[in-house]
């Protein structure tokens, strides 16, 4: 879907990017996760060894607004602390 709507964004000068977050230190984790090993256990279980924070997956969307990722779009960045990678 976000590589269709950056095609026919891209004529109207719009650029359309997602953003894929893995684990964040949120309400709905910590709930979630009181029936999976906690938040400790997906923290374990990413390269990184911890979980994400809100304000890393907004820095990633502001990045993506800003000028410096003016000729990116149609992607789909991970804000997942490797977890795609395993």
């Amino acid at each position: 879907m976000t590589k269709a709507a950056a095609i026919e964004s891209a004529r109207h000068g719009a650029r359309v990017n997602g953003i894929l977050p893995g684990p964040i230190h949120t309400e709905m984790l910590i709930r979630s996760s009181a029936i999976s090993g906690g938040v400790a256990g997906w923290a374990e279980r990413l390269p990184m060894k911890r979980v994400g924070l809100p304000a890393e997956v907004a820095e990633a969307v502001i990045w993506l607004c800003s000028p410096s990722a003016s000729f990116i779009s149609g992607s789909a960045i991970p804000v997942d602390g490797g977890f795609l990678a395993t």
